[in-house]
């Protein structure tokens, strides 16, 4: 019975945070600007470059484009092919899509097994309708929004569940699936390893502090850093397998203590965990990058979603409210006062606070502990009143329903807006935004800019470069097959290049800067800037 209620409510939750996902299909659907080839273009230009590769997959396009020569190590172009390739009836502007929400939608099932793993169904349930569509998480995961957060926040929070599960029943499978989870984590999601290192070490910490003398800790010290170990993932995915088979033999424990240090040292050191993420932290809160004396703009600091922006729109974007956050924190604390091991979460609230230096699209990563720890703040409120044959009583469950109904309110007006025009509710938008107009973002090019693009296509050769803001790389790409010298994920000391060419007023400076920069491009496949700023090692 207790499996069949939770694959139900999985299933419910899942079909409600895919209907709320898809409201922006709703709305777009009635503006023929956002149609190409009768579908709705996405809304985030970092897709097309995952598209891009697609393509290359499907087509075989963009043979000359440098930037997709290792095509096969993005999961997310690959999955989108094989979606395709597999489903002949499903177009790949239509994959690009519907993929997000019906990917991202999945972070439920970790959210309904935390709360089962800890004989509260209603509680991993209701915090699955938050966490699915929390405000942050949704900006970054509804229909359109194509691109790798539909992996890079959902991920996490299963490799939290089989981390605890393994934790709470002492079984060395669950952290075998944790190990097998992540070890596709950085094929899904590249710029990942930061926080799944520190989730392991404090996992490896709490186990330190609290079960030192069990096999079981060094077992999952053991099998945990080699899965963090950054090694070719074939040969990991043997030597984790090898390993789990191993240790399922007792050893004595001092043998388990000496290996579990050296498989810890050597996941440390050969993933250069401080440098790592420190270079994460540096990357987006210095104004500037150095390069053999040169000083360049980090593009970083010009970018929207990595800008400083304010406390309440930090904590609105977590779970939906400055009350609310407040509640998830105590909530969370009043977590680890009772379930300490849930302290391994803390770099996913560590993350999502880093948005105050960072930029607001960090805050994604806290939304489902958000919500688990916000829901459970009115579970531990209600189990203050009296427990009668070891159920709660009816009012018991209201309070925690009213509570998770206040938690999700303003997530909810976030998506579909509410109470535009209402001046009362003002005073306490920076509390609780309950006001609120409905987020609908336009498609990245129309139908016109696409139109012109397709005409470059044709007249244009897959070795051709366009030079162009970063911004647009990636959709030039898609639509033009044609390559870019700077683009979403190449924007450093090139940058000035290209703004050079593009605003200076002569037009022999702007011809010759175009084909030396192409020109070393092509020869190098490496920044171009130093190579022609750099002579004799001096600037």
């Amino acid at each position: 019975v207790r499996n069949k209620t939770t694959i139900i409510l999985i299933i419910i939750a899942y079909a409600f945070s895919y209907l709320v996902h898809l409201y922006w299909v709703h709305w777009a659907s009635s503006i023929p600007e956002f149609y190409w080839h009768n579908q709705l273009m996405i809304n985030n230009v970092d897709g097309y470059f995952y598209g891009s590769g697609a393509q290359k997959i499907l087509y075989g396009m963009h043979e000359y484009n440098p930037r997709l020569l290792g095509v096969w190590g993005y999961g997310t172009a690959v999955i989108t092919a094989f979606v395709v390739k597999f489903f002949p009836f499903i177009s790949l502007d239509t994959a690009m899509l519907y993929l997000p929400p019906i990917i991202s939608s999945l972070v439920v099932i970790p959210i309904v097994l935390i709360g089962r793993l800890y004989g509260n169904l209603l509680w991993g349930f209701l915090a699955a309708l938050i966490g699915s569509i929390g405000w942050s998480y949704y900006n970054r995961t509804l229909a359109g929004y194509y691109d790798t957060d539909m992996f890079s926040a959902s991920l996490p929070i299963f490799i939290l569940f089989f981390l605890l599960a393994g934790i709470k029943k002492k079984s060395l499978t669950y952290i075998f699936i944790a190990s097998l989870i992540f070890l596709i984590y950085p094929w899904l999601y590249d710029q990942g390893m930061a926080i799944v290192y520190a989730m392991g070490i404090l996992t490896f910490l709490y186990l330190l502090v609290f079960h030192r003398n069990e096999e079981f800790t060094y077992k999952t010290i053991i099998l945990f850093s080699i899965a963090l170990i950054p090694i070719n993932p074939w040969i990991k995915l043997i030597l984790l397998i090898a390993v789990f088979i191993g240790l399922k033999k007792d050893y004595p424990i001092k043998q388990l203590q000496i290996a579990a240090l050296v498989a810890f040292l050597a996941f440390f050191f050969s993933g250069n965990v401080l440098g790592l993420i420190l270079g994460k932290v540096l990357s987006y809160s210095t104004s500037t990058t150095k390069f053999e004396g040169l000083r360049f703009l980090n593009v970083n600091k010009t970018v929207r979603e990595a800008g400083s922006i304010p406390w309440y729109i930090v904590f609105d974007r977590i779970i939906g409210s400055s009350i609310g956050l407040v509640i998830a924190v105590i909530g969370y604390i009043l977590l680890i006062k009772r379930y300490k091991e849930f302290i391994i979460a803390l770099p996913l609230w560590g993350i999502g606070f880093f948005a105050f230096i960072g930029g607001l699209r960090f805050t994604v990563y806290a939304v489902p502990i958000a919500a688990l720890s916000g829901v459970y703040f009115f579970i531990w409120f209600a189990d203050k009143w009296k427990m009668e044959n070891g159920k709660w009583k009816i009012k018991e469950k209201i309070i925690v329903i009213l509570g998770s109904l206040f938690l999700i309110a303003p997530n909810l007006t976030h998506v579909f807006g509410c109470c535009e025009k209402s001046k009362l509710l003002d005073e306490i938008e920076k509390i609780y935004p309950l006001k609120s107009y409905p987020y609908l973002v336009p498609t990245t090019f129309n139908k016109k800019e696409v139109f012109v693009l397709d005409k470059l296509r044709k007249k244009s050769n897959p070795k051709d470069y366009v030079i162009t803001w970063w911004d647009y790389g990636y959709p030039i790409w898609y639509y033009a097959n044609v390559n870019t010298l700077i683009d979403g994920g190449k924007h450093n000391e090139d940058n000035f290049l290209v703004s050079k060419i593009l605003t200076t007023s002569n037009p022999y400076l702007a011809a010759n800067l175009s084909k030396i920069s192409i020109k070393t491009y092509v020869d190098t496949n490496i920044t171009v800037a130093p190579k022609l700023f750099v002579k004799n090692g001096k600037p």
